[in-house]
């Protein structure tokens, strides 16, 4: 996963990521941060900000067909 983070966006409040299911703690800095993980079965991951306040969700699927519409 790539997050992408402007400088005028990075506060207190966001600049850390936590995604419990994989044990990932990664402080965010300005540009893109890498953040690696995989998943071994469709499942829909919960990602937050260390204070567990902003939240949102990966979903991950098996289907190999997806992309095939962006080509």
């Amino acid at each position: 996963m790539i997050i992408h983070v402007d400088k005028k966006n990075l506060t207190g409040c966001n600049n850390e990521i936590i995604i419990s299911e994989f044990d990932i703690k990664q402080e965010l800095k300005e540009g893109d941060n890498i953040i690696e993980f995989t998943p071994k079965e469709e499942a829909t991951i919960t990602y937050t900000c260390w204070m567990n306040m902003i939240k949102n969700t990966i979903k991950v699927i098996d289907n190999q067909d997806y992309f095939k519409g962006s080509e």
